[in-house]
């Protein structure tokens, strides 16, 4: 290739002919990049110069400290090693819409997937840290921030969770262990109730907060007779007095009223009265 540069100027004297002849070789020169399979060296190389070694493969720069393979110049190495070492690879072919994945733990192959763009899952613009998604919708497509973080979660699985990690009223008493009749009271009324009257009248009354069976206790005096009802309707056989009545009875549901309806009966004092009223399980939260 050619390395034939005059780099003298032409003068008055100068063969038209043999200017033209090295203009020719000048431009050929400069259209090869000086290529050969040696450095050009006369005329001297000049800062900038460039030189495309044939027997090398490979194009250089003139420097202010001599000749340099043109990827060793300022942070072009960086660059091309940046990018070689970034550069992700991928299969031949892949399905249309289908999702990209890693292929192995190097960062730098991805491989086809039969995951269609269709079926990611979408979620929110922004959440905070650490929070639990769940499912917004029955597409199983989008998601949701819960609100509860993982810490929140750990704390009760691991059965830390204390008064100062609750909500208030955050305890639902449906979702809580049915109770079993036992002698821990959890209610009781002490009042000592009186009445004259022949018909039933409402004497106690308390909501169930936990389902389940509950010991009912109270006292019905003499001259008088009680039963228990379940939201005003009755659901045992009457209990005469005077008797200390402890009865177990299932089937509470939350919200139900239990209740103790009394009556005077007959015979003096002409009254009778209802009193020492208790609920009471075996298995309280504490």
């Amino acid at each position: 290739m050619a390395q034939t540069f005059r780099a003298t100027l032409p003068t008055a004297d100068t063969n038209i002919f043999q200017d033209n002849v090295d203009q020719i070789n000048n431009d050929n020169t400069l259209r090869s990049l000086f290529s050969g399979t040696a450095f050009p060296t006369s005329p001297a190389p000049v800062i900038g110069q460039p030189c495309y070694r044939t027997d090398l493969n490979m194009l250089y720069i003139y420097t202010s400290t001599g000749w340099k393979e043109i990827s060793q110049i300022g942070g072009l190495l960086d660059a091309i090693t940046n990018l070689e070492n970034t550069k992700v690879t991928g299969p031949a072919s892949a399905t249309d819409d289908a999702v990209v994945a890693y292929s192995g733990t190097t960062g730098k192959l991805v491989k086809n997937t039969t995951k269609k763009v269709a079926d990611i899952v979408v979620g929110p613009a922004s959440t905070a840290s650490d929070t639990i998604a769940i499912f917004n919708g029955t597409t199983g497509k989008i998601i949701k921030g819960s609100g509860y973080t993982i810490a929140q979660v750990r704390d009760i699985a691991n059965g830390s969770i204390t008064d100062a990690k609750m909500a208030a009223k955050s305890i639902n008493p449906s979702k809580a262990i049915d109770t079993t009749a036992g002698n821990y009271i959890v209610y009781s009324d002490l009042t000592i109730l009186t009445t004259s009257s022949t018909s039933y009248v409402k004497g106690y009354e308390c909501a169930i907060w936990r389902e389940g069976t509950y010991k009912i206790r109270f006292t019905i005096a003499s001259c008088g007779v009680a039963m228990v009802y379940r939201n005003g309707s009755p659901i045992t056989d009457p209990y005469e007095g005077p008797s200390n009545v402890s009865v177990d009875i299932s089937g509470w549901v939350y919200g139900d009223l239990c209740q103790i309806y009394y009556k005077y009966k007959s015979g003096y004092p002409f009254h009778t009265q209802l009193s020492n009223f208790s609920l009471s399980i075996d298995n309280p939260f504490i």
